[in-house]
């Protein structure tokens, strides 16, 4: 129970730092290129090495007016520092979300320190290290982890300068901090960040109903040092783009998401608290723990009211916005996780005091999550072609560490119930990242075209036109890749060095082969972009 009371106050940092490298990495060297976000970033990330254009966003020949340039220059300098563009690495982009994962961790640990104390704060820290979403984000090539790494920082500037209130030098050092996390998380992901605090801004100025702690946000280096992190690439972009960039990503990337199910990704308010169920396993135990005592505190006014309201502040009105946002994306929801963690670990640092009937709530949720991911595993296994024996491992690996954390929630004494938790959230990372999904053989269709094209169809140096348009295949073709569907693959063909890639799930696969002639090599699995099952053909230029 007292896992991070022995552990001294000056190393905790350090600790949390070491458990959320470890999460993030476990499966930067593992997993494939995923699709489609993380392949478009790195993709886009690699055309700006090779072109030397850092303003100017573009995956293949299509400019990508969508997300900010941070996460790419992020990109661009641990690339550069590692690896090459040539190389084709994709750990080596992954990197930046692992830096993310370890900002937000140790924001979300400063964060609740003066409030619920350094123990449960610890506590809470780590939880959200080995939650599913979280850790999962720390290890792909894509905004989120840093974006919310950044935010969960302005939100720890915003609460330090409402303890400061009587304290002016330190709340303006603060505040400071936050317009700097304002302006990066900007720079990511646009205006999540500035939402998200504003918001939580909002909603402590609501429930304290003081607003003189707000003074020092308006002391000028703050809002100088946030629009000179923005300002400069963002006047160059709409100077370069004449305009185009601001008005395609509000116009035809957020405006959709906020009016309506963008994209097909809809779905009704109450979806994100329900995927908690996995994607904030294991911490799922202890969160009815952790409301109970929010509950308590502000029925009681007790000594932990301000910590509640804190809580309450960096959590809630995050997730409420994003629970009636049209569009829904399980990891639009992640900005929420620090706060919900915190809570989380307040509720499982007073375990023992906890009722049993809020136990049996997180206990329920804890063994249905264990259950769907355990089932997951075998379904996996079955319809993707995976290997057994890393899918057995994974399994035992899982079951064992759930059925220990379940054990240890349910003794009366529950003295070893962080660490079981910890170590169940780490066992997933395990069983999926490092042991069961990189064996999915059907799901790495990229790869497999990627291989044959090389072993099979001698196609080093020669230009691809393909059908198959994920952008994993891109960024593992060098870019090299010209997409076009069935109908116009022979068009599309530049001169006669080409090979094409026939995909057989789209209209006019079997035609087009016909035309083709043989092939040289061919794929088959699971296109889960698209939810297909699929074939691959690939045919040198038709001699005539």
């Amino acid at each position: 129970m007292a896992v991070f009371q022995h552990i001294a106050s000056r190393h905790l940092p350090w600790v949390l730092a070491a458990l959320a490298s470890l999460i993030a990495l476990l499966g930067v060297f593992t997993l494939p290129v995923l699709d489609r976000d993380e392949a478009r970033f790195a993709q886009a990330s690699a055309q700006m090495m090779e072109s030397g254009d850092f303003i100017r966003i573009s995956f293949l020949d299509t400019a990508r007016h969508k997300k900010p340039v941070g996460i790419h220059w992020a990109q661009v300098l641990s690339v550069k520092a590692l690896s090459s563009p040539e190389a084709r690495q994709i750990w080596a982009y992954r990197l930046p979300s692992v830096a993310g994962l370890i900002l937000m961790v140790l924001s979300a640990f400063y964060l609740g320190a003066p409030w619920l104390g350094r123990h449960a704060s610890a506590i809470g820290a780590s939880l959200l290290a080995v939650s599913v979403l979280a850790g999962a984000e720390g290890g792909i090539a894509k905004t989120d982890a840093l974006m919310v790494g950044f935010t969960t920082l302005a939100l720890l500037g915003l609460t330090r300068v409402y303890l400061h209130a009587d304290a002016p030098q330190k709340a303006r050092i603060w505040a400071i901090v936050t317009w700097g996390a304002l302006g990066a998380g900007a720079l990511i992901k646009g205006p999540v960040t500035p939402l998200i605090v504003i918001l939580s801004g909002l909603a402590l100025l609501g429930s304290t109903r003081q607003w003189r702690w707000l003074i020092p946000f308006f002391y000028w280096p703050g809002p100088v040092l946030g629009l000179a992190i923005i300002l400069p690439w963002l006047i160059s972009i709409q100077i370069a783009t004449q305009g185009g960039f601001l008005r395609e990503a509000l116009g035809q990337d957020l405006g959709p998401k906020v009016v309506s199910g963008h994209e097909g990704h809809g779905g009704w308010p109450g979806t994100h608290s329900l995927l908690l169920i996995l994607l904030f396993f294991p911490a799922t135990l202890a969160l009815p723990a952790g409301f109970y005592r929010l509950w308590r505190a502000i029925k009681d006014q007790n000594e932990a009211f301000k910590a509640a309201l804190i809580l309450i502040s960096v959590s809630v009105p995050g997730l409420v916005v994003f629970e009636f946002l049209p569009t829904k994306l399980a990891h639009y929801a992640l900005p929420a996780y620090p706060g919900l963690a915190l809570i989380a670990g307040w509720g499982l640092a007073h375990w023992r005091e906890t009722p049993i009937w809020v136990k049996a709530i997180g206990t329920v949720l804890f063994i249905l999550g264990a259950g769907l991911f355990l089932t997951a595993l075998i379904v996996g296994q079955n319809q993707f072609s995976g290997d057994w024996v890393w899918t057995g491992l994974a399994f035992a690996l899982l079951t064992l560490t759930s059925l220990v954390c379940l054990f240890s929630a349910l003794h009366p004494k529950a003295r070893f119930i962080v660490l079981a938790a910890l170590v169940t959230g780490l066992s997933w990372h395990i069983a999926f990242r490092t042991l069961a999904v990189p064996h999915l053989h059907d799901l790495d269709l990229s790869r497999q075209a990627d291989q044959a094209l090389n072993d099979m169809c001698n196609a080093e140096g020669r230009t691809i036109v393909s059908s198959y348009s994920e952008p994993s295949f891109a960024f593992l073709r060098h870019g090299q890749v010209i997409f076009a569907d069935n109908a116009n693959l022979l068009s599309a063909a530049p001169d006669e060095t080409v090979v094409f890639v026939v995909d057989h799930s789209r209209d006019g696969g079997d035609a087009i082969e016909m035309q083709l002639g043989p092939s040289c090599g061919e794929g088959v699995g699971f296109n889960y972009s698209r939810g297909d099952i699929t074939r691959l053909t690939l045919h040198p230029y038709p001699q005539r």
